[in-house]
């Protein structure tokens, strides 16, 4: 089995769950994430996402995504980081790891951005 190194995100944001399958940060069972991957995968509509999400993550967790989501969309923009620190009242180092994912990251966010982007841009 080839191991596979999770992104930072996940570990942080999964602490939990991760910890049961991970040892500084490599997946040891690179079947169960695959399994995760493919129930995230599947269509739900947004009652369905609330209901998996709010199964799958505590409180915290979904306000920290919530919270890199909306720094992830403001950095996209162009503002500034100092203006995203004092709009949203976190750390410039949160920022500028998101900054990172952005720039080095593995395209996730840019995927989801984009795809953002094409929804709007149907709806006029």
């Amino acid at each position: 089995m080839t191991d596979v190194l999770l992104h930072q995100y996940i570990i942080t944001f999964h602490r939990d769950e991760v910890k049961r399958i991970c040892y500084d940060g490599i997946m040891r069972n690179k079947k169960a994430y695959r399994a995760l991957l493919r129930v995230l995968e599947q269509p739900r509509n947004t009652v369905e996402w609330d209901a998996l999400l709010q199964d799958l993550l505590t409180p915290n967790e979904r306000e920290s995504l919530t919270e890199r989501w909306q720094i992830v969309q403001l950095l996209a923009n162009g503002m500034p980081q100092r203006d995203i620190a004092d709009k949203l009242g976190v750390s410039i180092s949160k920022i500028t790891r998101g900054s990172r994912v952005l720039q080095e990251g593995k395209g996730g966010f840019l995927k989801a951005l984009q795809h953002r982007e094409s929804l709007r841009n149907r709806a006029y």
